[in-house]
């Protein structure tokens, strides 16, 4: 990772620009309550990946008994394929198996095979389909885990 960017805890006055980069990256946005109460939950893991100051990206995540749930990931539009997003994922998985979590799990949308992609690149495996996951669209979602070393 570039000297420039670092890992940070997502703090409320963060929120607008998260906000921005939600609006750009997926068809339904997340509206400002919802990050919230993630922000207010205790198993709830947000953080920003930053340059300069500036939010490029931010990942929001679960870990619960043996699992490191992903529920949210994005990257700004004028910051995509720069690695952002792996960078995010590696971080959690880096804590995720510190803590001894077994494996990690996300959804993402069957018809975004750029983040199916990066996805397997990473390691995550196809363990499923959810049928009309996403309320939106009524669009499956590829259901993927990552197994991690014991």
């Amino acid at each position: 990772m570039s000297s420039e960017w670092t890992i940070e805890p997502m703090q409320l006055a963060d929120l607008e620009r998260v906000l921005e980069i939600e609006a750009e990256s997926h068809p339904t946005s997340w509206p400002r309550a919802l990050f919230v109460n993630e922000l207010a939950l205790p198993w709830a893991t947000l953080e920003v990946l930053r340059c300069a100051g500036r939010v490029d990206a931010y990942i929001d995540y679960w870990m619960v008994d043996e699992e490191l749930h992903v529920l949210n990931i994005a990257v700004a539009a004028s910051q995509r394929s720069k690695g952002l997003g792996s960078l995010l994922l590696r971080r959690a998985e880096e804590r995720a198996a510190r803590d001894g979590i077994e494996y990690l799990t996300l959804e993402v949308r069957v018809g975004n095979p750029r983040a199916i992609e990066l996805y397997h690149r990473l390691g995550f495996r196809w363990y499923g389909c959810k049928r009309g996951y996403y309320l939106d669209t009524g669009e499956d979602a590829a259901y993927l885990v990552k197994l991690l070393a014991a």
